[in-house]
């Protein structure tokens, strides 16, 4: 997990040629490509694994960029989301494999992911 003050998208490309996985927050300035829109999904309906109150506003699959140009090599997933408080949160991330939901709880759950390990 790294935060959004240490983005490298150079690095980002490097862990996913390396198979090193990372789910982290985007900046605003994040420039997208080549966006295609992926469907909502929560891993179980009946038990979220968010808080009420926690709204996904999309999930896209990009190339990513500080400008216009040098976008990344790889394609990365972009998920944003609005908390209880109203804040926009955007996650970066190559899982593909996990739901909407997923990803943005294990963004949230990083600290305690650190301390486990």
């Amino acid at each position: 997990m790294c935060d959004k003050g240490y983005i490298d998208y150079k690095k980002f490309d490097s862990y996913t040629s390396k198979e090193i996985y990372f789910v982290s927050r985007l900046k605003n300035n994040a420039k997208f490509k080549e966006a295609i829109d992926l469907p909502i999904t929560q891993c179980n309906k009946a038990q979220p694994l968010l808080p009420a109150g926690l709204t996904i506003i999309y999930d896209k699959k990009v190339r990513l960029s500080k400008e216009s140009i040098n976008f990344t090599k790889h394609f990365y997933r972009v998920v944003k989301i609005i908390d209880s408080t109203g804040k926009e949160l955007t996650f970066v991330t190559h899982l593909m494999c996990y739901s909407s939901e997923e990803i943005a709880w294990l963004y949230k759950k990083r600290w305690d992911i650190v301390k486990m390990l």
